[in-house]
């Protein structure tokens, strides 16, 4: 499948499930799914698609059904297409569709650390299992074999208030969630995938 960034269709079919929005859409040259939070769009309404990259046969449990392949998204809709955010991103990382967020104060997660605390006890805690709620700012799913989010909480700095975290999980840019997970420091996946702190293979609920 090629790169659908920017690309524009129509909305041939609408389905709502589970909190998200699948929206079947006819480009010029093929029908797509694409999968976004919960949206008002109606058949006939014409979009953007952001880019990202596709996942193959993802099984919805909200609708007992199988996408052969199906792009989630940050956002869908005419004049809604969210930029690309590459901010603080290694080198050799994919594009991540989202947006970064002013002003965050999210609670903490009980039992658990914000993001600037993370980052100031890494030392401390590397190896061991951590709790923290935040908002996502940036996801893609299916690189490395793992699904990759961006998360924050309105704590820290340029440099220490953005966390990323690995899962099985599909969540949406905007979902609040609470990720537990063993805490990686100084992580080299190589191809430029390094971190200086990283949540690994995290359990993540979405609020």
């Amino acid at each position: 499948m090629k790169n659908h960034d920017n690309e524009p269709g129509i909305i041939l079919e609408v389905i709502e499930s589970g909190g998200y929005t699948y929206l079947l859409v006819e480009t010029r040259d093929q029908q797509i799914w694409i999968a976004t939070s919960k949206i008002s769009l109606s058949t006939g309404d014409k979009v953007e698609i952001p880019g990202s990259a596709p996942m193959r046969n993802f099984y919805s449990k909200s609708l007992s059904r199988v996408f052969k392949e199906i792009y989630f998204v940050a956002a869908a809709g005419t004049n809604i297409n969210e930029p690309a955010v590459q901010k603080n991103l290694p080198q050799g990382h994919p594009v991540i569709r989202g947006r970064m967020y002013e002003g965050l104060a999210v609670k903490i997660a009980e039992g658990g650390l914000t993001v600037s605390e993370i980052y100031a006890g890494k030392l401390e805690i590397a190896g061991k299992e951590v709790v923290v709620r935040g908002k996502v700012v940036k996801f893609t799913p299916q690189v490395l074999g793992k699904n990759w989010l961006h998360m924050q909480d309105g704590t820290g700095t340029s440099l220490t208030n953005d966390l990323t975290v690995t899962t099985d999980t599909i969540v949406m840019v905007g979902d609040t969630v609470v990720s537990r997970g063993i805490l990686a420091v100084d992580k080299d996946f190589g191809y430029g995938y390094k971190y200086e702190v990283i949540l690994e293979n995290a359990t993540v609920i979405i609020e």
